[in-house]
């Protein structure tokens, strides 16, 4: 897929992706369902093994927007909050690919030199020790401010005494704890 080089076309398709995320933010609760806070994720980049980007330390912001990006979206997208982050530094990256998941993110990455962003969860956690070095990808932290990730489980107040549902929750919220502790 060929990036969208048009300046009028990148700033409406940027506005379209904000309404849909403004949208899908606002529309995932309702007043009559329960919620509870599993774990709390971040984004983090990912880069093939060996990628030129991660041989200097530390990413700058100039060395990341430099870099050709693949980008995961179910709607698909170009644009999300790491590019509303960027522009606020007049800085811009170069979308090559839109997938729908992330691990089709990292496979890309794993044979490319494009580089990810995906959640830290995705490579692995305190169960599931060195994720990242199977999918042949390593991750770095993302030199712009990036809004944190809440995982919550949902459930409506109609199952919330069934002993079965109780259970299960419980079961889920310990499994998340152990997983992925908060530091």
């Amino acid at each position: 897929m060929q990036p969208h080089t048009d300046a009028a076309s990148n700033v409406n398709r940027r506005s379209v992706a904000r309404a849909r995320r403004t949208r899908t933010r606002t529309n995932v609760s309702a007043p009559e369902m329960r919620t509870q806070v599993l774990f709390r994720d971040k984004y983090v980049g990912v880069a093939r093994i060996g990628h030129p980007l991660l041989a200097g330390g530390k990413v700058s912001r100039k060395q990341y927007a430099a870099c050709s990006h693949v980008v995961a979206s179910q709607l698909g997208d170009f644009s999300g909050p790491v590019d509303d982050a960027l522009e606020k530094l007049e800085l811009r990256r170069a979308v090559q690919v839109v997938v729908p998941g992330y691990p089709d993110a990292m496979r890309i990455v794993r044979s490319s030199d494009l580089i990810a962003l995906v959640p830290r969860s995705s490579l692995g956690n305190a169960l599931i020790k060195d994720r990242a070095a199977t999918l042949g990808v390593r991750s770095f932290e993302i030199p712009v401010r990036m809004p944190e990730i809440l995982i919550s489980a949902m459930w409506h107040p109609r199952v919330d005494a069934d002993p079965a549902q109780r259970q299960l929750r419980h079961a889920v919220l310990a499994v998340c704890k152990e997983a992925y502790p908060q530091e």
